[in-house]
């Protein structure tokens, strides 16, 4: 091949290498651009339960109620939980009631969840039937209605008289055999 034919064949080699080097680029700068409708960076939807707290008697929304999300465990290690002196271990998550007593909490998927909720003047309940949510949305539990309730004060000591500054007392009533 003469030295012109070489040159002219590195160009055309060279210009073919650069376009596929281009259409490379646009095509990985294309399959990272967001699909319609979403929004860029944004995380995916995280599943959700809501609904709303209401006092029994009064039947009016509870703004600012707690509420609070725990993992149901199997029955070998709720036994252990309780012989601990622990009732439903740690929240997976938790938050509070608005004004207008409704909430919406964002909740681990794929778990078999217990939702609880408390405010102040009133008995904390909670939810009997565990929740399992397995997609990305809101499950609306409803209207959970909290009863009225008592309140106990007192000083936890130790053996020694000395208040324990970060004991947690839960009272049980236990029920009724049928």
């Amino acid at each position: 091949m003469s030295q012109l034919n070489q040159a002219s064949h590195r160009d055309r080699t060279g210009s073919a290498w650069s376009w596929i080097g281009i259409l490379i680029l646009l095509t990985v700068r294309v399959s990272l651009a967001p699909a319609a409708g979403e929004t860029p960076g944004a995380a995916a939807p995280q599943p959700a339960v809501t609904g709303l707290i209401a006092s029994s008697e009064t039947e009016k929304p509870l703004a600012g109620a707690r509420v609070e999300v725990f993992e149901q465990v199997d029955p070998d290690a709720l036994r252990a939980k309780h012989a601990s002196g622990e009732v439903l271990g740690d929240p997976v998550a938790g938050g509070a009631a608005d004004s207008s007593g409704r909430f919406k909490i964002n909740v681990p998927g794929g778990k078999r969840l217990i939702v609880v909720a408390e405010a102040s003047g009133h008995q904390r309940s909670f939810l009997i039937q565990p929740v399992v949510l397995d997609k990305p949305g809101e499950r609306d539990l409803g209207r959970l209605e909290l009863p009225a309730g008592r309140r106990v004060t007192g000083k936890v000591t130790d053996a020694a008289g000395k208040p324990l500054p970060a004991a947690r007392v839960i009272g049980m009533v236990p029920r009724p055999q049928a």
